[in-house]
């Protein structure tokens, strides 16, 4: 690659498919931004799979920096995105970025949602609605993924569960996605517990 760059080559492109790992993919892009710790002392490009795959959740966020480790251009973290840069003068788009790591772990969730659905072949999902967090937080990452017109909420009460499940449609609805589109209903299990 020295050579290359030696011979009038003005970067290093890098395509990658590097899964989101938390700390380890800061530092993989933390190495390649640091002219220090690299091996060709020329602008950097980095272009990374954006997606969910089974398992593995690609994050995008492709970037350029300068030979001096400075940023350059950077696309936006957890969706599709296209930036420009100008290898010559070394000047670029630079997109914001999800920030935190509950916004991250988040937007990772829902682009793994949308992309497994999606190559599944779905288009709706069904939600039980129990009344606890964890339905309530899977209902809202299913909403921000694929819209609140393909979720269906269905709350579940019993004679041993109810209370919350019987009011958790109705009021988490109004503050958490669009009630105009959502769509939840609450059948009675009381015949199937019975059985």
């Amino acid at each position: 690659m020295e050579q290359l760059i030696k011979a009038g080559g003005n970067f290093v492109l890098n395509i990658s498919a590097s899964p989101l790992m938390g700390r380890e993919s800061a530092s993989c892009a933390a190495r390649c931004c640091n002219p220090n710790r690299r091996q060709v002392q020329g602008a950097v490009a980095m272009v990374n799979q954006v997606g969910g795959n089974d398992q593995l959740i690609f994050d995008g966020s492709s970037f350029v920096v300068g030979p001096d480790g400075s940023l350059v251009a950077q696309a936006k973290s957890f969706e599709e995105d296209m930036i420009f840069f100008d290898s010559n003068v070394l000047t670029g788009d630079v997109h914001g970025q999800v920030e935190g790591l509950e916004a991250s772990v988040y937007a990772a969730l829902v682009l793994e949602t949308r992309d497994y659905v999606q190559k599944c072949g779905f288009q709706r999902v069904i939600i039980g609605l129990s009344g606890g967090i964890d339905s309530a937080l899977t209902a809202a990452i299913a909403v921000d993924a694929l819209g609140p017109e393909n979720v269906i909420g269905v709350g579940m009460p019993s004679r041993t569960h109810r209370g919350a499940a019987l009011m958790m449609p109705a009021s988490w609805l109004q503050i958490s996605v669009s009630a105009s589109t959502w769509s939840a209903s609450t059948p009675s299990l009381t015949p199937i517990v019975k059985a």
